[in-house]
């Protein structure tokens, strides 16, 4: 475990150094030509663009595949609500869809939780509309004279709109619905088995078009515009602000001149551009789309600062994150360091024993490392509390604290039987565990301090065979740990002691006692 987060300092470390140097070479590099940057920033737009497009293709896959085999002349309303809901939940730019034959009208649009939905006949002037809910269930319904959708001026632009089998046109026009400004149109046209020709217009609306590009795009103010393959260009506008408004509309003038400069070229390979407009530079970049779907090529467009600030925001995100992770794999490995030297010095550090552990010390009996003590105040001779053998247990603490350390179990006799601490417990104020605990942590700190008492053991409450006992794991002390006790006169007298063998020894002789700390504690000073 030690190693692993040495290894993961090391590697912080290390991936501080490769995003700091990236961040000075970047800084210095060729790569902050402009050509470069707006390079750069097109590509994740034409992923995203042929993923758009390969999910319009599936909504009209999967159309076609519900209507051109079968008896269009038979489709109920029903069926057309069924198919139309399947597939506007299936794509989550798409907004709906119009559907339009000789003899039909048909619109269906998500709204929210809802759809609205009319299925009317050509000629019929009035348009019933239904709302129905997420499983198609009818809401309310209602009669309008106006189908926006459907007016004359609309519906010439969709009949007027000569399509090869398969191909597709985008259109964009003036929505009159309250709170949609505008709509993007993918039209198709298709021919059913009964010879019925069928108009079908994928709505979009604007902002969700213009949100899907714009707001994956990290820089300020891009500027996305699409050709489609009918020589139409459009450019999705998301925002309200009229001033914003009027400088896409310029942008998008000399948009128009890239796009014939691209088209005339022999390849139509992805090219970097710049003009000027209103005393700002802009670079722009034309690319085509491999899975057109109606559209030939696209251009994103942003003014030279805007570009530059961000590709400098983002080599100074290189530089923050390359020297947050070289902190903070310096602070990982000198936080192990230090926890290392104290598991070497056996300070503040224990492993938790699990009863499989506990029942080996047991299984191995005593040692100059493990000590077993029946009770920490019940006298099983007497029968009754014996306040004296609490020193007893105070007396093995020290004893290991002053060797090597060790781990005394309490509820444990001398022949390896678990007796467990309920005797205990009833010569106690209040006869559970955590009581236990709260006056043997007492009696370590009245004789060593609440520091040792905190830092210097631990203390666990392992249920084995149904009882209670304790468990102790003191670590051995840097510096020589007394007791003090009362002698016979009623007088406070110090004692040293130290483990040998499988027994706590006092040390009485002063030389002796000298010789021992001075060969026991001579690192520690």
């Amino acid at each position: 475990m030690k190693k692993r987060f040495q290894w993961l300092s090391v590697l912080f470390i290390f991936l501080g150094i490769v995003s700091t140097g990236y961040y000075f070479v970047s800084a210095n590099s060729n790569a902050q030509y402009g050509e470069e940057l707006i390079a750069k920033a097109a590509q994740p737009l034409k992923l995203n663009l042929s993923s758009f497009l390969t999910s319009a293709q599936q909504s009209i896959a999967h159309f076609n595949d519900e209507v051109v085999k079968s008896n269009f002349s038979k489709f109920s309303s029903n069926a057309f609500d069924t198919l139309s809901n399947s597939i506007v939940s299936n794509n989550r730019y798409l907004r709906g869809l119009v559907i339009f034959t000789n003899n039909l009208k048909y619109v269906f649009l998500k709204d929210n939780d809802t759809r609205i939905t009319t299925f009317t006949p050509k000629n019929d002037s009035l348009l019933t509309w239904k709302r129905l809910n997420k499983n198609l269930k009818e809401i309310s319904e209602w009669t309008d004279t106006y189908n926006f959708f459907l007016n004359n001026e609309n519906r010439q632009l969709l009949e007027n709109t000569p399509l090869k089998n398969g191909a597709v046109k985008w259109v964009k026009i003036n929505s009159e619905i309250p709170g949609r400004r505008e709509l993007i149109l993918q039209i198709h046209q298709l021919r059913t088995v009964d010879n019925t020709n069928v108009f079908v217009a994928y709505v979009f609306q604007t902002s969700d078009f213009a949100g899907l590009f714009l707001k994956k795009l990290p820089m300020k103010h891009p500027v996305v515009s699409f050709l489609t393959t009918h020589g139409v260009l459009f450019t999705p506008i998301a925002t309200k602000d009229s001033s914003a408004i009027s400088n896409i509309k310029n942008i998008e003038n000399q948009v128009k001149k890239i796009f014939n400069t691209w088209l005339k070229s022999m390849n139509r390979k992805p090219r970097s551009f710049s003009f000027e407009l209103n005393n700002k530079i802009y670079w722009a970049r034309v690319d085509s789309v491999t899975n057109n779907m109606g559209i030939e090529g696209f251009i994103l467009t942003v003014s030279k600062d805007n570009l530059f600030g961000f590709y400098k925001q983002v080599t100074n995100t290189f530089l923050i994150v390359g020297l947050a992770l070289i902190l903070a794999g310096v602070l990982l490995w000198w936080f192990f360091k230090i926890r290392n030297r104290r598991v070497i010095n056996s300070e503040e550090r224990f492993v938790k024993l699990d009863n499989r552990g506990v029942y080996t010390l047991i299984a191995q009996g005593e040692s100059e490392d493990v000590e077993y003590k029946s009770s920490l105040r019940y006298d099983y001779r007497q029968e009754k509390e014996n306040k004296a053998l609490e020193d007893v247990i105070i007396k093995s603490i020290a004893a290991f604290s002053n060797a090597r350390g060790g781990t005394l179990l309490i509820g444990v006799d001398d022949d390896q039987n678990i007796l467990g601490l309920q005797n205990d417990f009833s010569t106690l104020k209040k006869q559970d565990v955590d009581y236990f605990e709260l006056h043997l942590r007492k009696l370590i700190k009245n004789q060593f301090g609440i520091n040792f008492s905190n830092h210097r053991l631990i203390i666990q409450f392992p249920e084995l065979e149904g009882k209670t006992i304790c468990v102790i794991q003191i670590a051995k002390a840097k510096k020589p740990i007394y007791i003090k006790v009362k002698n016979k006169q009623g007088q406070t007298v110090e004692k040293f002691y130290v483990r040998s063998g499988n027994s706590s020894q006092e040390i009485t002789s002063l030389k002796e006692m000298e010789e021992y700390i001075r060969n026991r504690f001579k690192n520690n000073h």
